[in-house]
């Protein structure tokens, strides 16, 4: 056994000692040192299996099973020194002498000795000292028969196999760590190991940034005392050792971070590695997909709720403008007939405002009276608030400028302005005010929306403009409203802003020029001489419709024939010559459109004679055919006013 006994450069020796004093003459008996095959082939699978093992821990569990196995009717023990610890800790015993003989020994390491024997038995020990540092004792006592020198020769060979692989686990550990730092470190994840004990052994720099505070503080620190106190219910389950489950999310002051938990595969099994991520921003873009398909639903609903109110509000508006043109209308009819005019036109307004929801309207701009446009706008509202126990106050510096804007979108945003605050009163319970006060700025007026709310959060002032954003409870609010009226302001060349919040309320400035710039000014109306006696051809589904531009064309004194598709329409087009086509777009059997390019092909002299008329502005596909055709478009429901001015443009 010798030369197995000179395998590496030894760490250990094993020695024996008599447990009686004095020591007992050696053995004369002949021992057999010979190791029979069948032990060769033991060791040398023992040797294979600690050299593959994965921590230290296997490697002792393998050892004791094979002192086990190689001393059965030995009293046999292995004890372990811990870090700081200067008394090995038992770990593995089979009975009391071989604790005794380690307890008996723990100065270190023993020459070499043979064995002997007494009445009382014999002990063999060795020490396992690992890359200069003592690791262990391992004591095999035996109360019966001496051990042999080929008993010691085998414990000497499994313990230099043991010492050998946890040599080479310790080589591979330090420089293991110094890759996992290097590793981890690169990894934009955070990470952070965690013990069975619940203590935090690891951590990468972007766990230590996530918490704010440096690696080495977190270092054997309980993992309720590191992660932020909101997570902890989350987490805990996470870090038992049976959990199985999936990911989990966790919030901290806004954000959205996703906590999954790995098992570390070694002997314990409980340790456990925790990663987190931020997931904010994916949720976020998330929360903007799922908004904007709403949204765009929106839009297809809003398209066929528009073309359905637009045109039984044609017909309203065009027999009120009829009636009021009558020369034979009786003085006591005109103004209730203005009022069904004006309130027409009013949800005519009001649908108007719903297609800005569904696609960035570009309307006319006109001189406007901002102080008129206000009280108009307050008045709206003035009701609603009252009912909800909130005063509105409207306070307007003599003397401001007319500007020249889209006045349906400024009011847009007035009234977008005092519906946040007037749910944010609500939402404090307490008894409301709201104050628009508009005053000279520069060459334009500004407008201060102000309110005795409980104002806005810190940390939320400089998102309330992001879209999707929404401080308001889940399905009271779409987050678009201050992102949609900082648009309609930055179109007049203006500017929106918080200018100040607090415990007792919030303070919006809207900022218009004098002059706007980026927009289309509405064209001064064309005179409203026309031709007379127009052979004029109107298209279109609605009956009513057709009924009230019939009258009224006729009694401009125009030729009028109607049509109630495309495909009858095209029937007159073929028997009668027309001077004007007016046709709308959406109808059963043949469209507007389908009409119109029959007539390219065929007739492509009449196209400069279409008007097209519609309730539908919304719809993208009707928009790109408008705007490619370049053909003048009544957007129902239309004046009269608006009728002779188009007829107008196709006459001499």
């Amino acid at each position: 056994m010798t030369s197995c006994r000179s395998l590496a450069d030894r760490r250990l020796r094993v020695s024996a000692r008599i447990m009686t004093e004095p020591p007992f003459p050696p053995s004369t008996e002949a021992v057999d040192t010979k190791a029979t095959v069948q032990e060769l082939r033991r060791i040398a699978e023992f040797s294979r299996a600690v050299a593959a093992a994965a921590a230290p821990a296997a490697v002792i569990d393998l050892l004791w099973q094979q002192l086990a196995g190689w001393y059965p009717t030995c009293e046999r023990a292995i004890a372990l020194y811990q870090e700081d610890s200067a008394d090995p800790e038992i770990i593995h015993t089979s009975g009391p002498g071989a604790s005794l003989a380690i307890e008996q020994n723990t100065g270190g390491i023993r020459g070499a000795a043979t064995g002997i024997s007494g009445p009382q038995g014999t002990v063999l020990e060795g020490s396992l000292v690992v890359l200069g540092r003592r690791h262990g004792l391992v004591a095999v006592a035996s109360s019966g028969p001496r051990f042999t020198p080929h008993d010691v020769d085998v414990l000497d060979i499994l313990l230099t196999a043991t010492v050998n692989a946890l040599a080479n686990l310790g080589r591979h550990g330090a420089s293991g760590e110094a890759t996992w730092d290097l590793t981890v470190d690169a990894v934009p994840t955070a990470l952070c190991t965690v013990a069975a004990d619940g203590c935090v052994h690891l951590a990468n720099r972007a766990f230590a940034d996530l918490i704010g505070r440096s690696r080495s503080s977190i270092a054997e620190e309980h993992w309720t005392t590191v992660f932020p106190q909101a997570w902890l219910a989350t987490l805990g389950p996470m870090l038992e050792a049976d959990y199985r489950g999936g990911s989990r999310t966790a919030d901290d002051g806004g954000r959205r971070f996703n906590i999954r938990t790995v098992s570390v595969d070694d002997a314990a099994g409980s340790d456990r590695i925790v990663l987190i991520e931020d997931h904010t921003e994916q949720y976020r873009l998330q929360e903007q997909l799922v908004q904007s398909e709403k949204m765009s639903a929106m839009g297809q609903l809003i398209a066929g709720v528009a073309h359905d109110l637009n045109n039984p509000l044609a017909s309203v508006v065009g027999f009120a403008d009829y009636l009021l043109e009558s020369s034979s209308l009786a003085d006591q009819h005109r103004e209730p007939l203005r009022v069904i005019q004006q309130e027409a036109e009013r949800a005519a307004n009001i649908v108007k405002n719903l297609l800005t929801f569904a696609r960035k309207h570009q309307g006319p701009w006109r001189p406007t009276a901002v102080p008129k446009l206000l009280k108009v706008t307050s008045e709206l509202m003035r009701n609603d608030l009252a009912s909800r126990s909130i005063e509105l106050i409207v306070d307007i510096e003599p003397g401001l400028p007319e500007l020249d804007i889209e006045p349906t979108r400024i009011q847009q945003v007035i009234v977008n302005l005092v519906t946040n605050a007037a749910q944010a009163i609500e939402a404090a319970e307490r008894a409301g005010r709201i104050l628009i006060r508009a005053r000279k700025w520069t060459d334009g007026i500004a407008i201060d929306v102000s309110d005795n709310g409980p104002g806005i959060a810190q940390a939320e002032r400089d998102k309330i403009f992001d879209p999707f954003y929404t401080t308001k409870p889940e399905g009271t609010g779409t987050g678009l409203g201050l992102s949609i009226s900082q648009g309609i302001i930055k179109e007049h060349g203006g500017r929106i802003s918080l200018v100040g919040s607090g415990p007792h309320g919030t303070m919006f400035r809207i900022e218009l020029p004098g002059t706007s710039a980026g927009h289309t000014a509405e064209p001064a109306p064309a005179s409203e001489k026309v031709a007379a006696n127009l052979r004029i051809l109107v298209v279109d589904d609605e009956p009513h419709i057709l009924h009230y531009m019939h009258a009224t064309l006729e009694g401009w004194g125009h030729s009028v024939k109607v049509a109630h598709d495309g495909a009858r329409a095209l029937q007159q087009v073929a028997d009668d010559e027309f001077d004007v086509i007016i046709t709308d777009l959406r109808m059963p059997n043949a469209s507007g459109r389908e009409f119109y390019e029959t007539l390219k092909r065929d007739r492509p002299e009449l196209i400069k004679r279409i008007v097209f008329s519609t309730g539908d502005t919304v719809r993208d596909d009707t928009l790109e055919f408008l705007e490619a055709q370049g053909r003048p478009c009544l957007q129902k429901p239309f004046s009269l006013v608006e009728l002779r001015q188009v007829l107008c443009q196709l006459t001499p």
